[in-house]
């Protein structure tokens, strides 16, 4: 990307339009495109996992007001059984 970002600049593109054809934002080119070539960027390997569904909850509110946030479907049955 850099290469290609100081090619163009070369050619007298602006920060403006290069950023409008790459996707970038004009200030990230610049940041990139002023890094030394020979300084080292240093990555770390990450391990991407497939992130568990949330459980969904919902708000019980009885006639009479009570009110029980944060339960699931399952534990809305169990109340219910247990107050018939």
């Amino acid at each position: 990307m850099t290469t290609w970002v100081a090619k163009h600049r070369k050619r007298g593109d602006s920060w403006s339009e290069l950023a409008r054809k790459t996707g970038v934002s004009m200030l990230a080119l610049q940041r990139w495109s002023s890094r030394p070539a020979n300084r080292a960027v240093m990555l770390r390997r990450v391990e991407v996992t497939e992130a568990a569904p949330a459980e969904r909850t919902v708000t019980l509110v009885s006639p009479t007001g009570i009110r029980i946030e944060g339960v699931t479907i399952a534990e809305v049955i169990v109340i219910l059984r247990g107050l018939a």
